[in-house]
């Protein structure tokens, strides 16, 4: 039998499973994430686990496929710019895993891989994914291929600039998980995290309602500039803060309904079947490793059989 492992590296945490030639998953782990130098040690930790359930006779890892945050040098398989994980200098991941464990492993952007996760899922050929969390980056697949950009940093809205209370703050500052919980502060809410905000404005927290309305309203707006630039199918957002209240879903409709009314064309291009909010249980891009690595895997080996390829 043969198997693969994906990887999910957040800014919080790391969901990892194993799968086998029919995609059944055989082991999962959800452990915090170790951020700067230790997060090597904590992936073959991971890795090795994970080989315990895979010791039959004939049984072979034909592959590791990891999504994280930053810019991903594929060809050598070193993280670079990954400011949520403590990465600022460049950082060899692929290599070390291959020498390892003798297998493929493909590396590419975790909410890129969100966007090919869900291509996947779903059998779209032109879409956005959103991801809220820790961060705030789109991924985007455009005629049915992951757009990744001349730089391999499409989709990092997260830094456009915002106007927001009268002086200028970038987009990921006002909707991130941890951008509310500043924000939250600063309107003297005593929040530790995106779901205490809501639970305040649940109450009829005004300054709680508020800070979350700002959060909509530039949401939606980002929403409609990428719905304008590309004309998708579906605009889907998943990630921790999509997760954080219920009326998360309501209240982002009811901003982009503000927009369409004031739009034709935003009318025609965002109209409500287009914007999708995944569910709790989708971890698209825990799967979108998992797809990209077996894509990038020959049909079978021998076990025992070097690799001869260049892949990482």
């Amino acid at each position: 039998m043969r198997y693969w492992i994906g990887f999910d590296i957040g800014g919080t945490k790391i969901a990892a499973h194993l799968v086998d030639e029919m995609n059944d998953v055989k082991w999962e782990a959800h452990v915090p994430v170790v951020k700067g130098d230790g997060l090597l040690p904590a992936l073959f930790e991971l890795v090795d686990d994970a080989l315990t359930h895979i010791e039959g006779e004939g049984d072979l890892l034909e592959g590791i496929g990891l999504g994280i945050p930053g810019k991903i040098v594929r060809e050598t398989g070193e993280i670079h710019l990954a400011t949520n994980l403590n990465i600022e200098s460049p950082l060899a991941i692929g290599a070390p895993l291959k020498e390892r464990y003798d297998t493929v492993v493909a590396l590419e952007n975790d909410v890129r891989l969100g966007a090919f996760g869900v291509q996947n899922l779903h059998g779209l050929n032109d879409l956005a994914y959103i991801s809220i969390g820790t961060g705030l980056a789109a991924g985007f697949i455009l005629n049915g291929e992951l757009y990744r950009g001349q730089s391999g940093l499409a989709g990092e809205i997260g830094h456009i600039a915002e106007a927001y209370n009268g002086r200028s703050m970038i987009l990921e500052n006002i909707v991130s998980g941890p951008g509310l919980v500043q924000q939250g502060l600063a309107a003297n809410c005593q929040v530790a995290s995106a779901a205490d905000l809501f639970v305040l404005a649940e109450s009829g927290s005004a300054p709680a309602e508020k800070v979350l309305q700002n959060m909509f309203d530039h949401l939606a707006r980002a929403i409609q500039w990428i719905a304008l630039t590309f004309d998708l199918e579906k605009i889907i957002l998943g990630g921790g803060v999509t997760h954080a209240g219920p009326y998360f879903e309501t209240g982002l409709r009811q901003a982009v309904a503000q927009l369409r009314k004031q739009s034709k064309i935003t009318n025609l291009l965002l109209n409500d079947d287009k914007l999708m909010i995944l569910p709790t249980s989708a971890n698209v891009g825990l799967w979108g490793a998992t797809y990209l690595v077996k894509n990038s895997t020959r049909p079978s080996r021998r076990k025992g059989e070097r690799l001869t390829s260049t892949s990482i």
